[in-house]
């Protein structure tokens, strides 16, 4: 296993790659085999409607990666996930690497803050991961990761419009093994992961571990500081206990924890605009320009401020499973905690203070409860689940954003900061029956309660004088700046309703209509404290058409996807000018409907002992209809972090020696330009670009040893991941460079 880590430049496409040994419950591993060169494409089996079915039997667009594309493709963390999925884009937050955007479908998050829901889901082992604080989660000793496009609100619950992001580790097993993996590569990258099962009392119990930890010197410079960016220091940790107490009886008590330690602060000058670009006359460097700084995607700048960030995101849960003579019950509650520590980060990347974050501390805890039943009736003709969920979180965020007003060169701070409570309860059922053999109808539907509470602290310092931010009628008391905000209650009712075709055994068609919502709640960086500091709730209806195709005996799979969705109040992230004009305060509004089409194609091939896969995205949005409230947004304005078209090749040659096994791979992803600014006529974006990876494994079946030679952006591709519009300053986050190495594998078992 290459045991890598990075915020991007991993390129790949592995649509439908999951391989089983023939058709095996989703809890188990299955036997990994490097160099061997199937005749057919394998069955792929999925939880992804919380039940194990095969993947052909699944009427959802949906891509699965198993532990050995993940490998393959250099997938390590959820941020990778974009180069091998289609109609995704994971952009990195500046400051901390556990923290991503999330975009599915053209549906994004419209800001960090934890008044804010996503509008992908992220669920480890089936525990919901409710902020991007630690969404980019590391995906080591992972069995699989699916990923479901659409709305999920009706089995997946809150904050699923966009779709749902479902990673499953490796289960405990009855089987003694485990792997010792260290890598080396270039900017002195070090690595080292351990993987051990150890089977306890026969083969009832069983505890599995993994571990990893890796570092390197930092993709970035700062000349000015003499300091490294972009370094990495991170430990993951994490280990499951499996009891059989009795017998159909299964509990599963699993505990992870991330730490890192990194200096994610390589931001660059994309561009300045007047007045701004007067400020280094005025401060004494009259020969100067900020012109001298703008380059998007340099991996050197001259930023006057930066500290290292760190960030602690661990987790515990306990599920039971009892098989009961007419029914499944499963039984969830999970614990999760995020500590996050940006330290201070130049946001325009010149030696003058333009733009500065600093103090940027995130903490959030939440606790969640879940109770599921399952089974089958009339003579397996229906399949039906249902279930009860209960969530609550706490959390405090505080940040300092400094900037300069460009015409006095007076300092300005903006300081939010404030307490939230968020709780949600649910009960929900989905039934699938099959009118005929070849024909199933499935409804589906979920009544969600939520329930939303700020505490705001709200201030702002102009030149050094401190003032509150928070109007005088909403305070606590007139002489203290904090509002403690009522409660907000909303409740919704996701649903869906589809019907499916199985002319073939391989072959499937469908067709589908779906409800999802996105709760509303409060701007935790509100100016007023009233309405125009609130937002509803966000509605969307998704139609979707789609097939599944076996093709030539096994050796094609075929998955084509088009979906059109319609919003109500969708919700979008505007600026709000604060007093001096420079500084600006992201609002989420209700921006009124809009519509977004598009499809997906996800193919694999057998040619000889050629694999190939390739992946085809495309998104297409606009709004429709403009709420007269919303603030910078027009018919014409963009859907951020989406780009028009995506798309992925790959290609995986395995070759027998005597000695063992040889594979090579080689991947390429593509992206159409993507903007990060509503504004059509913004400089916020990407051009399209592509990235190529390549890996060579070699396995020596006596030693029971792996070779891998990897490398990642093997055309230093320069690109930039995220970029923001900050009104009369652009700046932005250069991709990484072209990274290198090897690593080598020891593997042992009971055999």
């Amino acid at each position: 296993m290459v045991v890598v880590r990075g915020m991007a430049s991993f390129a790949g496409a592995a649509p439908l790659l999951f391989a089983t040994a023939g058709v095996i419950r989703a809890e188990e591993s299955p036997e990994r085999q490097i160099g061997s060169a199937p005749d057919v494409l394998e069955e792929v089996v999925v939880t992804a409607r919380r039940r194990v079915e095969r993947l052909q039997d699944v009427p959802i667009s949906l891509s699965v990666l198993s532990d050995v594309a993940l490998d393959r493709l250099q997938i390590d963390d959820v941020s990778a996930l974009e180069h091998a999925v289609p109609n995704l884009s994971v952009t990195p937050w500046p400051g901390s690497a556990a923290r991503a955007t999330i975009t599915m479908r053209g549906q994004v998050e419209p800001d960090r803050f934890p008044t804010v829901d996503p509008a992908v889901g992220v669920y480890l082992d089936g525990v919901y991961i409710a902020r991007i604080g630690g969404a980019n989660l590391d995906l080591v000793d992972m069995q699989r990761v699916e990923v479901l496009r659409g709305p999920q609100g009706t089995l997946y619950g809150r904050n699923t419009i966009g779709g749902a992001i479902n990673l499953v580790p490796k289960r405990p097993g009855s089987q003694l093994e485990g792997a010792l993996t260290a890598g080396v590569g270039n900017y002195d990258r070090r690595d080292l992961e351990v993987i051990l099962n150890v089977p306890l009392a026969g083969d009832k119990h069983a505890v599995r571990f993994a571990a990893m930890h890796t570092e390197h010197s930092g993709y970035g410079r700062n000349t000015l500081l003499n300091r490294d960016l972009n370094v990495d220091d991170t430990d993951y940790l994490r280990t499951q206990l499996r009891l059989a107490p009795a017998e159909r009886w299964d509990l599963n008590l699993s505990f992870d924890y991330t730490r890192s330690h990194a200096d994610v602060g390589l931001v660059t000058l994309f561009a300045a605009f007047p007045p701004l670009t007067d400020v280094p006359a005025a401060t004494g460097h009259p020969d100067d320009r900020l012109e001298n700084y703008a380059n998007p995607t340099a991996r050197t700048v001259q930023a006057n401020r930066g500290d290292p960030a760190q960030s602690e995101v661990w987790g515990g849960s306990g599920i039971l499973t009892i098989d009961l003579a007419q029914f499944t019950l499963k039984a969830l509650s999970a614990y999760r905690s995020l500590e996050t520590s940006d330290g201070t980060l130049d946001v325009d990347g010149t030696p003058y203070d333009l733009f500065t974050i600093s103090d940027r501390d995130e903490s959030q805890s939440q606790w969640s409860h879940e109770l599921q039943a399952y089974g089958d009736a009339l003579d397996s003709r229906l399949s039906w689940i249902g279930g009860l969920h209960y969530f609550e979180e706490s959390g405090t965020y505080e940040e300092r954003f400094h900037g300069i007003q460009s015409t006095t060169l007076i300092s300005s701070e903006n300081l939010p900061a404030g307490t939230v409570r968020n709780e949600s309860l649910a009960v929900y059922a989905q039934l699938v029956y099959a009118l005929s053999q070849k024909v199933r109808i499935t409804g589906g539907v979920r009544y969600n309660e939520d329930r939303r509470q700020l505490t705001s602290r709200n201030k702002r310092r102009i030149d050094g004088i401190e003032f509150c931010g928070l109007a005088a009628g909403v305070r606590d008391a007139p002489d203290v700046c904090q509002a403690t905000l009522p409660e907000r209650d909303f409740s919704y009712v996701p649903w869906t309703l589809g019907l499916d075709f199985k002319p073939a055994k391989d072959a499937l068609l469908y067709a589908k209509v779906s409800r999802g919502h996105r709760s509303g709640g409060y701007n935790f960086r509100g100016v007023t404290g009233f309405d125009p500091d609130t937002f509803e709730p966000e509605q969307v209806t998704a139609y979707e058409i789609g097939t599944r195709a076996g093709l030539f005996n096994r050796r094609v799979r075929v998955g084509l996807t088009w979906y059109r969705s319609l919003f109500d109040d969708i919700q979008v992230r505007t600026e709000v000018a604060l007093p001096g004009g420079l500084l600006t305060v992201p609002l989420t509004q209700n921006a009124g409907e809009a519509r977004i089409e598009g499809g997906e194609l996800e193919v694999e091939a057998l040619l000889g002992s050629l694999q190939l896969t390739g992946a085809l995205g495309i998104t297409h949005g606009e709004y429709t209809e403009l709420d007269p409230r919303v603030l910078d947004v027009t018919l014409e304005s963009q859907f951020v972090y989406t780009s028009d078209t995506t798309a992925s090749v790959a290609a995986d040659l395995p070759i027998t020696t005597d000695f063992g096994a040889v594979h090579l791979h080689a991947d390429y992803s593509w992206r159409d330009d993507e903007p990060f600014a509503t504004d059509a006529g913004t400089l916020a974006r990407q051009e399209d670009f592509g990235l190529l990876s390549a890996v060579i494994t070699v396995q020596f079946e006596q030693a029971n040893i792996e070779l891998q030679l990897w490398a990642r952006n093997l055309t230093d591709e320069r690109y930039i991941e995220r970029a923001v519009d900050l009104g009369f300053l652009v700046n932005a986050i250069p991709g990484d460079p072209r990274t290198y190495g090897v690593s080598l594998t020891y593997r042992f078992d009971d055999d």
